[in-house]
């Protein structure tokens, strides 16, 4: 038989697992109301070149797999733009015939989401016709890689390395925030001191999983070139 301090140190322990079981609940609850039942307002999506920060923002997210494989780490990293940024344009570029009825709710609540049909020959001949960046891109690299498309998709690591050109492109044409889709914000982006950053991965690596850039820029004109000049489709993040 338990002694009776033993009973009431286990009974103390029970409560106490069970008050932060509650707590975090509550937290969680109070997390999606807040974002169900705020009140976005509507925006006109920036594709010019004079991207402002007091504007809304466009954001990017490519999903080159199956509207099956989204996660809920992918839906909190959706949920956390609009959670800071609730005038943004999402764009959502996937080959997905209708929004998944998790990204629908978003959506019918009033938040920005742009379905886009991911077509890499489309995103890459309107890079080439961009005005501000022509004289800056290798074009003729460019068309040759891109004439060898059908090669390049038959390779293992083909759905991270099209995601990886298209997010050069789309910044340079569009401007706006590339984000990985299983990067969550914390914070807001308006208040950063400069509307062109990369993250850093360590040493002296660019971690791309978000970068922030102004259509025409000429770091990402840049890493457009080297992309097409060094690609290796079988070497996984030679590219």
């Amino acid at each position: 038989m338990k002694s009776r301090p033993q009973a009431s140190l286990r009974r103390f322990r029970y409560h106490l697992l069970s008050a932060f079981g509650l707590a975090i609940v509550y937290f969680l609850l109070i997390h999606d109301n807040k974002l169900q039942q705020s009140s976005p307002m509507k925006s006109t999506v920036v594709k010019s070149d004079s991207l402002d920060l007091e504007e809304p923002l466009v954001f990017h997210m490519v999903f080159t797999t199956g509207p099956e494989s989204l996660s809920t780490l992918n839906l909190r990293s959706i949920e956390s733009v609009f959670y800071h940024h609730k005038t943004a344009m999402l764009r959502l570029y996937t080959r997905w015939s209708a929004l998944p009825t998790s990204l629908q709710e978003l959506g019918d609540a009033g938040y920005q989401i742009q379905l886009v049909s991911l077509n890499a020959e489309d995103i890459i001949e309107n890079t080439l016709s961009y005005h501000s960046i022509q004289e800056h891109i290798d074009d003729a690299a460019l068309k040759a890689w891109a004439k060898n498309l059908s090669r390049w998709r038959a390779e293992p690591y083909w759905y991270s390395n099209e995601s990886n050109l298209l997010r050069i492109c789309l910044l340079l044409t569009i401007g706006g925030v590339y984000l990985d889709t299983d990067v969550i914000l914390v914070n807001s982006l308006i208040d950063l001191p400069d509307n062109s950053m990369s993250g850093r991965e360590g040493g002296n690596f660019i971690c791309s999983a978000m970068i922030f850039r102004k259509p025409g820029n000429l770091f990402l004109a840049a890493s457009l070139n080297n992309f097409v000049q060094y690609y290796n489709g079988r070497d996984w993040g030679n590219n």
